[in-house]
């Protein structure tokens, strides 16, 4: 087994990537190899800090965004301190090398108004990929959760009792959300037509919760062609139509309506603070805004 491959091992097993991320930092470790022109056994043992220096430099002639610079240096850097605490490389030659700052553009939303009139529209509830796009799009907006914690919902995690949905999120954590009485009288609709639909032995507790019209568990593209399709009609409904501009709608939206950022950083599933207070910022442009629009010495 190869270093990468135990590497790749280490980030499923014991950091518990998940498959995008472990594919971004094998191919971000594969392009620096080749960058570097050694076989990877010589790579590993002797790499000069020079050469990661001149990797950074040439993406960035080639002009890719500081973020993803970040993220291969990020990869580099994870790589050889995974080799030197399994004693197969003596030092890390991304150590102590400056990283490109990256801006942090602010978060795009949709309006709440649109949201709630596309939300509110009548729709026929009967058991329909149609229907289904609904709840998706509704589930989606309402809970925050992302888009690949949507496509691993199984039918056991919707609680109607408690009025809560279990999510796995990043790192295979598992934390509840609340649902809206809203989105509970939709999500009871869809599974009582789904039940009507299939075979009961298809709708056992581990079953996806939403599905292709085979049955099969949702893949991540289909969620975006169905995010796509159900906004791109939609009046009010601006730019990019996207899963996850409708999780920075709901967080800029509560945060709009008085709710705190401890809250919605236990909502979204963040691992710290600091990627919740990014909402902050938006909501201190609309304060600008206002500010400006009726301050009695504004020009």
């Amino acid at each position: 087994m190869t270093h990468l491959h135990l590497f790749t091992k280490y980030l499923r097993e014991q950091k518990r990537y998940s498959e995008r991320t472990v594919a971004i930092y094998t191919q971000a470790i594969t392009s620096f190899f080749r960058f570097a022109g050694a076989e990877e056994e010589k790579a590993c043992a002797n790499m000069p800090p020079s050469m990661v220096r001149a990797y950074m430099a040439k993406m960035m002639e080639e002009e890719f965004s500081p973020r993803t610079v970040q993220l291969h240096l990020s990869a580099i850097s994870s790589f050889y301190r995974f080799l030197s605490r399994q004693g197969l490389s003596s030092s890390n030659p991304a150590t102590g090398l400056p990283r490109p700052k990256a801006s942090k553009p602010l978060p795009d939303f949709y309006a709440q108004s649109a949201l709630n009139h596309l939300l509110d529209s009548p729709i026929d509830s009967s058991y329909s990929m149609q229907f289904q796009a609904h709840v998706v799009i509704h589930t989606l907006y309402a809970t925050g959760i992302r888009r690949a914690e949507l496509t691993g919902l199984k039918v056991s995690d919707v609680d109607f009792l408690r009025k809560l949905m279990r999510v796995r999120g990043k790192g295979n954590k598992t934390r509840e959300v609340p649902l809206t009485d809203a989105l509970v009288r939709d999500l009871r609709l869809f599974m009582e037509g789904r039940k009507s639909q299939v075979d009961e032995q298809e709708l056992h507790v581990d079953a996806p919760l939403f599905v292709t019209t085979k049955g099969n568990k949702l893949p991540l593209s289909y969620v975006n062609k169905m995010v796509h399709a159900v906004l791109d009609g939609a009046q009010g409904i601006p730019g990019r139509k996207t899963p996850h501009r409708l999780r920075h709608s709901l967080a800029t939206h509560l945060l709009h309506n008085g709710a705190d950022v401890f809250s919605i950083k236990e909502v979204l599933g963040h691992s710290s603070l600091a990627a919740t207070q990014i909402y902050t910022h938006s909501d201190f442009k609309t304060l600008q805004k206002v500010h400006k629009q009726f301050h009695p010495r504004s020009e």
